[in-house]
């Protein structure tokens, strides 16, 4: 465990050392253009565009339920009731 955390550890440093100040903030924008770097970076956007559905799943969930238990309960209208 203690080797896992030193690996990571020194990890980014040996990264920035031998990228310098070509180094880019987003990973896949350091690799060299061709087609596999390209197709990388596109799969890459399209986990991230689908991903956002994943993400917001718990958030409606968790909203759906906070309306249900605190919206006020509403009261059946007939049609009827309406016009008279």
């Amino acid at each position: 465990m203690i080797s896992i955390a030193v690996f990571v550890m020194l990890f980014a440093p040996l990264c920035v050392i031998a990228y310098g100040k070509n180094l880019r903030e987003v990973v896949l924008l350091n690799l060299d253009y061709g087609t596999f770097e390209t197709y990388l970076q596109i799969s890459y956007a399209l986990c991230l565009v689908y991903n956002i559905a994943i993400n917001l799943f718990p958030i409606i969930a968790i909203m759906e339920g906070l309306r249900k238990r605190y919206a006020p309960k509403r009261t059946s209208m007939r049609a009827h009731d309406l016009l008279s």
